[in-house]
């Protein structure tokens, strides 16, 4: 759903749909959350492959939050503005909550500067910061609101040409990672 809400932002920006800066302020938001989303997802991936797996075949810590922590100054985590005209398909408000769990909202000038390749780390927040359990609260997270909106939806089922479900087992992670390490080792 987040994908998808990306795609009909930028649509909506880049054809000068009304309201246009509730458009635009939402393909930015949300090419910035799949860049945190992306390196989140890497910083697993790459402990997972240096450290290796648990003994019980999943992967060890939490690295993507730890990444985030250290290097956003906290978790970006998004909220529902109510008075957002884009209702559930808005991005949210972003907000870096740190480990004492105080939320301070991101400046969307930040967002900006970083989608323009401007990496100046921890993130800039405004106003007065507040407590996670006051913020929850008060607003709901946009993945309660997005949550509600794919409960009501009909998603379809997959059909007998598709693979279901699946495990991966610990032998097969190792194989593919010593493939991965022959491949690129050079690189």
């Amino acid at each position: 759903m987040i994908i998808q809400n990306l795609i009909r932002a930028g649509a909506g920006a880049a054809q000068n749909r009304q309201p246009h800066e509730a458009h635009l302020g939402a393909y930015e938001k949300f090419m910035f959350l799949m860049t945190v989303t992306v390196a989140h997802e890497l910083m697993h991936f790459f402990v997972g492959y240096l450290t290796g797996l648990s003994s019980d075949g999943t992967l060890v810590g939490e690295s993507g939050r730890a990444w985030e922590a250290f290097v956003l100054g906290g978790v970006v985590e998004t909220f529902e503005n109510v008075r957002n005209p884009l209702g559930a398909y808005q991005a949210g408000d972003f907000y870096v909550i740190d480990a004492q769990q105080v939320a301070r909202r991101l400046d969307h000038s930040c967002v900006r500067r970083i989608l323009a390749l401007d990496f100046t780390f921890p993130l800039q927040t405004i106003g007065t910061s507040t407590t996670l359990s006051s913020l929850d609260r008060s607003a709901r997270s946009m993945k309660k609101v997005r949550t509600a909106v794919l409960s009501q939806t009909r998603i379809p089922s997959p059909g007998r040409d598709r693979c279901g479900p699946s495990t991966i087992s610990r032998d097969t992670m190792r194989a593919f990672l010593v493939k991965f390490e022959d491949r690129y080792a050079s690189v």
